[in-house]
């Protein structure tokens, strides 16, 4: 086969061999947790003769249970799966928002009875920020998203509140679906939310939800939408690995 040097897509870190599975050709990341398939970088012929899901993990991909906060409703003639917002995480994010909101009615109190605008002009910033936490939060007490399947399209809705990111496509458009995590950084270490993508029929890609806090419920999305469309799966480079 050759020497193949694995390192991680998301920080670069090399892997060690006893965190490399040769069989699934797969790694996983000791110092960020990531988890990924490195089937892109193996080019011998027996490997490029096999199917593509197979090369990347070791035969048929593994089932995906309903995960936590989804629920499913499946007809002959089309899917919906829906995504509570809400979890206990909206807790400290409630309590964060509570703080920052009376800190900055504080703040505009002084700067109003004092008469000091200077004061008040230079909160414009942290006030905006506080508005637009506040709202976020209230929509992740109350909202849920909506992806639907039919034969003709593929939607996904947010609400009730109104947020952004509300798409409607038609089904014919895709030939296939993927996971890919996003990592940012912060005080307390890497924070992980993930992405599902569209791959369409014209080459391009569609980034169809974000932000997602549970791999399991994009892999779950991923799994169903090609089962609905009859979409055989296909490892795409630079996925989360359903394995």
């Amino acid at each position: 086969m050759g020497q193949i040097e694995v390192s991680c897509p998301s920080c670069q870190g090399e892997i060690p061999v006893e965190d490399v599975n040769l069989d699934r050709l797969i790694g996983k990341c000791r110092s960020c947790n990531t988890v990924f398939s490195f089937a892109d970088k193996v080019s011998t012929p027996a490997v490029k003769q096999a199917p593509a899901r197979a090369m990347a993990f070791g035969g048929e991909r593994a089932e995906v249970d309903l995960p936590k906060n989804m629920q499913v409703d499946k007809t002959g003639k089309s899917i919906k799966m829906s995504i509570k917002w809400f979890d206990y995480s909206v807790l400290f994010l409630t309590f964060f928002c509570c703080f920052w909101d009376i800190f900055m009615l504080v703040w505009y109190g002084i700067a109003i009875l004092e008469g000091i605008w200077l004061m008040a002009i230079f909160g414009l910033l942290h006030a905006g920020v506080g508005v637009g936490l506040t709202y976020y939060c209230i929509c992740s007490w109350f909202n849920t998203t909506e992806i639907e399947l039919d034969g003709s399209y593929f939607r996904i809705t947010h609400g009730p509140l109104p947020w952004w990111g509300n798409k409607e496509m038609p089904t014919s458009d895709f030939v296939q679906f993927f996971t890919k995590e996003h990592m940012t950084r912060g005080k307390h270490g890497p924070h992980y939310t993930y992405e599902l993508f569209g791959i369409l029929k014209n080459g391009g890609k569609e980034k169809l939800i974000s932000g997602l806090n549970s791999v399991e419920q994009s892999l779950f999305l991923e799994q169903e939408a090609e089962r609905f469309l009859g979409i055989e799966d296909e490892a795409v480079p630079g996925e989360v690995p359903r394995c």
